[in-house]
C-alpha cells in the first residue's frame, strides 16, 4: 500500500470512530433525559418552568442536583428536584463524569 492509500484508509477509519463516539453520545444524552421522566407536568393548579442542573458520576450516581432556574414557586421547584433525585441513569458510554440540565414545564 502507498503512503497516500494509508492515509486515506486511516482518514476514513477515524471519520467513522469520531461518528460512532457522537452517536453513542447522542444516545447517553437522550437516556439521560428519559430518566429524569416528562417534561410536562401536573402543577396542581400552578404554572411555571424549572430549570434543574445534575452532575453524574461515570458509573451513573447522582452527584449532585441543584435549581439553576426557579418557577417562583418552591412546590414546583421541589417536584422537579424529586424527578431528577428519583431517576436511574445510564453508565456513560466515555466513562467519564457529566454535567446536564432539565427543563421542566408545569401546567
Amino acid at each position: 500500500m502507498q503512503i497516500a492509500e494509508v492515509a486515506r484508509s486511516t482518514s476514513i477509519e477515524s471519520e467513522h470512530g469520531r461518528r460512532a463516539e457522537r452517536v453513542a453520545a447522542h444516545r447517553y444524552v437522550v437516556s439521560v433525559q428519559g430518566a429524569v421522566g416528562p417534561k410536562v407536568l401536573d402543577g396542581d393548579g400552578l404554572t411555571g418552568q424549572v430549570a434543574v442542573a445534575f452532575s453524574l458520576t461515570a458509573d451513573g450516581e447522582l452527584a449532585g442536583v441543584r435549581v439553576v432556574r426557579s418557577s417562583g414557586h418552591g412546590e414546583l421547584d421541589s417536584k422537579a428536584l424529586a424527578l431528577v433525585s428519583g431517576g436511574r441513569f445510564p453508565t456513560s458510554p466515555e466513562g467519564a463524569a457529566h454535567n446536564h440540565v432539565s427543563v421542566f414545564t408545569f401546567r
